[in-house]
């Protein structure tokens, strides 16, 4: 079986909006209904919504109409620890591949979904992502140009990223005390098991993180 695990428990500090992201409407349909949506309409089997507990009575009764929501449950205090409790909550459950997608990615397509999944048939972890276009620099505290990085070599990293259950959960239990290091599932997977395949993301797969980004 394989299940998604989407992410829901942000409450959009950095959005200008006076309402939690995934609560926002676009064409009259909130950004949680939207991402739901792509994958119901997917392979993948089950559906966890992993909501923030201030909102969980909101979530629940926006995702009751999906088949595949399975249930929804409260997560943590920051993105990696509701991930945490979601992994917690699906252990027995004979899952195979497990999918982690953030609900402030409404573009995602179907299509794509199913696309990774096939794919994560034969990795243990795959995860969408865009190779750099753009001149990149490290730098230090201050600013200054350290070096510039190899952009044909440089990719930033989508969701829904797609892992061996199993896997993941040990990575995630091992790290969870530094938890905040990590900046996604993959980084938190890297961690244990370092092989990890990049495949070509969606460039319309955005996140909706800024104002802007609602413009």
């Amino acid at each position: 079986m394989n299940y998604a695990i989407i992410v829901s428990g942000g409450i959009g500090k950095r959005s200008g909006l006076n309402i939690p992201k995934q609560f926002y409407k676009i064409r009259n349909k909130t950004i949680l209904e939207t991402t739901i949506e792509k994958f119901e309409n997917s392979n993948i089997d089950k559906i966890l919504i992993v909501s923030n507990i201030d909102y969980i009575n909101k979530t629940k009764e926006i995702t009751k109409k999906f088949k595949k929501v399975n249930t929804v449950i409260a997560g943590g205090n920051s993105r990696a620890e509701s991930v945490f409790e979601g992994l917690k909550y699906l252990q027995n459950k004979n899952i195979d591949i497990i999918c982690i997608h953030d609900v402030v990615r409404p573009f995602i397509q179907s299509e794509d979904i199913n696309k990774y999944l096939i794919e994560s048939k034969n990795h243990d972890a795959i995860i969408p992502a865009i190779q750099e276009i753009d001149t990149i620099s490290l730098t230090d505290s201050n600013g200054n140009i350290i070096k510039f990085l190899e952009r044909s070599k440089v990719f930033r990293h989508l969701t829904p990223q797609f892992f061996n259950y199993e896997k993941l959960f040990i990575s995630y239990k091992k790290n969870i005390k530094n938890i905040k290091k990590f900046t996604d599932d993959a980084s938190i997977y890297f961690e244990e098991y370092k092989n990890i395949k990049i495949i070509p993301g969606n460039k319309e797969n955005i996140k909706l993180t800024n104002p802007e980004d609602f413009k």
